[in-house]
């Protein structure tokens, strides 16, 4: 079952891939800047206040995992 927390580990992985392979093919002044200074920030707030927008916004969207969390029955 796909899930928030899920879906957002995927996406930080793309982004980070992505910021990478622009460094490297040597489009790093035609966007990557932007992507790894929007992976900053994102870390950053994440960091300080324990709040990431990105997951915010795919609670909204996808259910929470329920990793470990037992169900009543």
């Amino acid at each position: 079952m796909i899930c928030a927390q899920r879906v957002h580990r995927i996406l930080l992985a793309l982004l980070i891939i992505a910021s990478i392979g622009g460094i490297h093919s040597g489009a790093f002044f035609f966007g990557a800047t932007y992507i790894l200074l929007g992976i900053s920030i994102f870390f950053l707030v994440w960091a300080f206040t324990d709040f990431c927008p990105l997951l915010f916004v795919l609670k909204k969207i996808l259910p929470e995992c329920k990793y470990g969390k037992k169900q009543d029955t």
